[in-house]
């Protein structure tokens, strides 16, 4: 065989969206990590938070090569990286405040549209999801205390997995 032509891939996002989200159980992270990948998330950083049930144990290579199998089959140009895991807290300090965008289930201060006009496009945007039965008090009081955008994906409520799809989707179509 002999090659012909070379051509880059053009499947990627023109922005960087990173996925903080509380870890789940096996089926269900694993899951949420294809979907992750699917919609064109650039990193994940699996958290701890007050309500996360599962106990994960070096579980990030597992994770890592459901993103390579889904972004194999997505064709993507770039591939996301899962991070290590870590306390919910940490991960978001790693953003500007402005580029953190929290779907939460209640509590919600702002709209999505209204939290876009203040991101900083040109640096990376965290979409945040909680952990299978919801972020906890102590969690929202300190999301309002630090003045965070707490975003409703509506009247529903979805299972972690399908509210990345929703969370990330909506992201990106108004980007």
């Amino acid at each position: 065989a002999k090659i012909i032509s070379k051509e880059k891939s053009e499947r990627f996002l023109k922005h960087k969206i990173s996925l903080i989200q509380s870890v789940l159980a096996p089926d269900a992270q694993n899951l949420l990590i294809a979907n992750a990948t699917q919609t064109g998330v650039s990193k994940i950083y699996p958290v701890m938070s007050d309500n996360v049930s599962a106990k994960p144990k070096d579980k990030i290579q597992k994770w890592q090569k459901i993103v390579l199998e889904n972004f194999k089959q997505c064709e993507r140009a770039d591939i996301a990286f899962v991070q290590e895991i870590e306390p919910l807290f940490c991960a978001i300090s790693k953003f500007k405040k402005e580029n953190v965008l929290i779907f939460a289930e209640r509590d919600c201060n702002i709209s999505l549209e209204n939290a876009l006009k203040n991101v900083d496009k040109n640096d990376e945007i965290a979409v945040v999801i909680g952990p299978e039965g919801g972020f906890s008090n102590n969690e929202f009081e300190k999301f309002k205390k630090e003045n965070y955008n707490l975003i409703s994906l509506g009247s529903l409520i979805y299972k972690a997995p399908n509210a990345v799809v929703a969370a990330v989707s909506n992201v990106v179509s108004r980007l």
